[in-house]
C-alpha cells in the first residue's frame, strides 16, 4: 500500500545530520545547504515510486543546483529486510545513473524518525534560514512515470522558495512505498544505574565517611558500603546508622539522609567510573535501533548529575528516580512508568542485583544479570533471563 506523507508544516526547522556518503565521507546538512535554500530527499533503491521517476529527480536536482539550492538524498530503509537498499546497493545505483548529490546512509534510521520520513520519494524543502517550505510531491506520476510534460511542481516550488524564501500555499503531497522500519526498533533497554552502569561505591563512601567524620564516628570500608547499596540512600543512610551504632529515630534518620544527599549531590562522579565497555555496549544498541532508559532507587536529580558527569547522558530517552514515584524498586511502579515513557512493550532490565531481579519479575518483563555488580548472593539465586559478566556480550543477549 501506498504512504502519503502529511501536509507541509510551515516554518519547521530542518534537523541537523551527519551520515555517512556513498564515497565514504561525513556530510552534514551545513555541507549541502546551499545559499537559497536546501532540498532533503529520503529516497531508497528498490522503491517503484523512486525508480519511476529517478531520471527527473536527477534532472531537478542538477536544475535546482542553477538556483542555488542545495540538494541531499537520504536512504533510511532497513536494509536487513531490504537487501538492494544496502549500502553497497547505494553506492552501485549512484555510479549507475551519476547521481549528481550526496547519497547518504542512515543505517540508524534516527534522521528518517528525526524528519519524520513517510515514504520514497519524500521531500523537504527549506528556505535559507532551513525553515520547512515544501513538502509535496516530484510531479503527478505515481507508481509509474506520468506524460513527460507535466507539471514540474517540485522544481517550480523550490524556484518560488529560492526567489522569495517562502513555499507555495498549495502542496500536494508525495506518494510512494512506506520507509521500511527495521523490526527492532520497538526494543527498549532500561538500565538500573549503581553497580550496572557504573561503580559508585567510591563516591558513596566518600560520602558516607564525610558523614561519619562531622559526627565523630570511624569510617567505612569499601567493601561494608558495598553490601549497604541497592535500595536508595534513605536505606543506605539507615545502614551506615546502624552499622556504626548511631542512635536511629526517624527524625535523626531524615535529617542525616538529607546532609548525605547534600554532601553527595556536591560531586557525586568524583570516583565513580563507568563499568568497561559500557558506552561501547550503549553506542551499539542505539545504533541497532533500541530506545534507553534509566531506572534507580538514586534521588532522579543525581542521577542525572551521574548521567551527565560520565557523559553517557545522551543515550537515554527516560530516567526515573528513586523519588520520581511515592515507591521505589523493588515495587514494580518506577519500571511501569520508565516503560511508559519509552513507549514500547518489547523491553528489557538490565541491573545487577537482587532487588533489579524482584522489580522485573513483578513488572513482568525479561531481566539481564550483570554479574559483576553489587549483588549479595550467588547467581544462581537471583531469577533471570540471561547473564553476563561483560558489557560486550551484552547486545548479543537481548536479542534473544
Amino acid at each position: 500500500m501506498a504512504a502519503i506523507p502529511p501536509v507541509c508544516d510551515f516554518g519547521w526547522k530542518a534537523p541537523d545530520f551527519a551520515l555517512k556518503n556513498i564515497d565514504g565521507s561525513m556530510v552534514s546538512l551545513g555541507d549541502v545547504a546551499g545559499p537559497n535554500g536546501t532540498l532533503v530527499m529520503f529516497i531508497c533503491n528498490h522503491c517503484p515510486y523512486v525508480k519511476s521517476i529517478l531520471d527527473r529527480i536527477i534532472r531537478d536536482a542538477k536544475d535546482l543546483a542553477d538556483l542555488g539550492i542545495g540538494v541531499v538524498a537520504i536512504n533510511g530503509n532497513d536494509a536487513d529486510g531490504y537487501p538492494e537498499d544496502s549500502f553497497e546497493g547505494m553506492q552501485a545505483a549512484a555510479a549507475k545513473h551519476s547521481f549528481p548529490f550526496p547519497f547518504l546512509h542512515d543505517q540508524t534510521q534516527d534522521i528518517a524518525k528525526a524528519y519524520d520520513a513517510a515514504c520514497t520519494p519524500d521531500f523537504f524543502g527549506f528556505n535559507t534560514n532551513g525553515e520547512l517550505q515544501y513538502r509535496g510531491r516530484l510531479d503527478a506520476s505515481r507508481r509509474e512515470a506520468g506524460p513527460a510534460d507535466l507539471r514540474r511542481d517540485l522544481y517550480e516550488a523550490m524556484k518560488q522558495v529560492a526567489e522569495t524564501g517562502v513555499g507555495p500555499k498549495d502542496q500536494i503531497p508525495s506518494m510512494g512505498c512506506s520507509i521500511k522500519w527495521k523490526a527492532f526498533l520497538m526494543r527498549a533497554v532500561i538500565f538500573d544505574l549503581d553497580g550496572t552502569l557504573c561503580d559508585s561505591a567510591p563516591d558513596l563512601r566518600l560520602t558516607a565517611n564525610a558523614l561519619l567524620e562531622s559526627l565523630g564516628y570511624q569510617p567505612l570500608s569499601l567493601e561494608v558500603i558495598h553490601s549497604f547499596i541497592g535500595n536508595g540512600v534513605p536505606t543506605l543512610v539507615k545502614r551506615v546508622m546502624n552499622h556504626s551504632g548511631i542512635e536511629f529515630t526517624e527524625q535523626r534518620h531524615a535529617e542525616l539522609t538529607a546532609t548525605f544527599e547534600k554532601l553527595y549531590g556536591e560531586n557525586p562522579v568524583a570516583e565513580t567510573i563507568l563499568y568497561p565497555g559500557v558506552r561501547d555496549a550503549l553506542e551499539l544498541l542505539k545504533s541497532r535501533g533500541y530506545v534507553m532508559g534509566v531506572c534507580t532507587n538514586k534521588v532522579h536529580k543525581i542521577t542525572l548529575q551521574v548521567l551527565e558527569g560520565l557523559k553517557i547522558n545522551q543515550y537515554f530517552d527516560a530516567v526515573v528516580g528513586g523519588d520520581s514515584l511515592p515507591t521505589h524498586k523493588p515495587d514494580p511502579a518506577m519500571l511501569h512508568d520508565c516503560i511508559k515513557q519509552l513507549g514500547r512493550e518489547d523491553v528489557w532490565y538490565v541491573g545487577d542485583s537482587e532487588v533489579d531481579s524482584e522489580t522485573a519479575v513483578a513488572a513482568g518483563i525479561r531481566f539481564s544479570l550483570f554479574t559483576n555488580g553489587y549483588r549479595r548472593n550467588p547467581v544462581s539465586e537471583i531469577e533471570h533471563t540471561t547473564q553476563f559478566s561483560t558489557f560486550a556480550d551484552l547486545s548479543g543477549l537481548l536479542s534473544l
